[in-house]
């Protein structure tokens, strides 16, 4: 800076800048970073802010969405997210007429749960089509007909551990129970990180744990994980039904599935068990009321790409108070369900209950206080 003193000398200033001053119309983003954007004005105001850092196209710089993996950096900013598997859900509800056999819903075949009256009908019991499911036996008038539809897609590419490990080479064999049922066409990899080899099974077989691939997998060694990869976009089956008959069993272990807790359904000859009703231990259920003997249908959700029921399905049970029609329970009113005692309640105007986002109303209190409710809620985000 150039001055002068009061004997008319000119100096120049050569001491460090103090950071006081700044120049009209000068701005700055660290390079290095991009943390800070500085601006001022004539006015001698100055402005330091976060800089703008995550664009969600558009110069659009947020986003609503249903917040389930965040990436948060030391400032406090939300720099990265995963976004939930999609998860569609639809109910039915018809009252027939009599003799009436057929009922038109458009849903993935095998990926509906029938009832009747409020009990879970065996697939025997029906037929399906992707627009029908046609009863093999007619209905009376006044018979409710309630289906459940569901659908899940893949938000992102994802490579999803299956719970087992290479155990032979030569046949290809593997060691545990997968999470979820492998079919021919399904897609597996070894690692889970960068852009790992994508192997297509070509045949399988659950009892004896084999596989075989249309291209035999090289890399790999025995122990190593496998995981199961979805494309985004990729549609893949909700949940897995198992229906079997039983005789005075006291205890049950699955053979076929790996089961993580809290991704189970159990029915019992159309009612719905509760978790009051079971434990469940290294795949093996038991503490059941007593000995079982009919018909069991054991609904299993996949896991999604963060490792949860892709349903995201909530259960809360409570019994029923006297006199009471309303109940609290917070819930997506398009996708909840009310078991009392086991057996489906239909809910809408007219029938059971109507719920909404907090509670429901019993359309007619409950006379008692031990019957059993268990609640229900998925976290549905359209139409199946």
């Amino acid at each position: 800076v150039w001055g002068g003193l009061p004997d008319g000398t000119n100096v120049i200033d050569l001491d460090a800048r103090t950071g006081q001053l700044t120049r009209v119309g000068t701005s700055a983003v660290s390079s290095a970073d991009g943390l800070l954007s500085v601006t001022n004005n004539t006015e001698g105001t100055m402005v330091v802010s976060l800089n703008k850092f995550l664009n969600f196209g558009n110069g659009v710089y947020s986003k609503n969405f249903s917040p389930t993996s965040l990436t948060i950096d030391i400032y406090g900013r939300v720099v990265g997210f995963t976004s939930e598997d999609d998860f569609f859900y639809s109910d039915y509800i018809f009252t027939a007429t009599a003799a009436q056999t057929s009922f038109s819903v458009t849903h993935v075949v095998g990926q509906a749960l029938v009832f009747r009256n409020g009990a879970l009908l065996a697939p025997a019991d029906y037929t399906e089509t992707t627009t029908t499911v046609v009863m093999v036996n007619a209905c009376a008038a006044g018979e409710v007909i309630e289906i459940t539809a569901m659908r899940a897609v893949s938000a992102l590419d994802s490579y999803d551990p299956l719970g087992i490990t290479i155990a032979t080479l030569s046949p290809f064999v593997y060691n545990g129970l997968p999470f979820q049922e492998l079919v021919a066409g399904d897609q597996l990899t070894f690692t889970n990180t960068g852009t790992p080899t994508v192997y297509t099974i070509a045949t399988v077989n659950m009892t004896t744990k084999t596989l075989t691939f249309t291209v035999t997998p090289t890399g790999v060694a025995v122990g190593d994980p496998i995981y199961i990869f979805t494309a985004e976009n990729a549609a893949y089956k909700p949940f897995y039904r198992y229906t079997f008959d039983v005789s005075a069993i006291t205890s049950y272990t699955s053979t076929i599935l790996g089961i993580q807790s809290g991704f189970e359904q159990i029915y019992v000859n159309g009612a719905q068990f509760n978790e009051i009703d079971y434990d469940l231990t290294d795949n093996t259920f038991s503490g059941f009321p007593s000995p079982l003997t009919g018909k069991v249908d054991l609904i299993v959700f996949a896991p999604n790409n963060l490792g949860v029921p892709c349903s995201n399905i909530t259960n809360t049970t409570a019994y029923s108070v006297n006199g009471a029609i309303t109940y609290t329970f917070a819930s997506n009113p398009l996708a909840m369900q009310v078991y009392a005692n086991g057996s489906l309640l239909t809910k809408g105007s007219g029938y059971d209950y109507v719920p909404n986002a907090s509670s429901y109303n019993l359309t007619t209190a409950y006379t008692n206080n031990f019957t059993l409710l268990n609640q229900q809620t998925f976290s549905r985000i359209g139409a199946a």
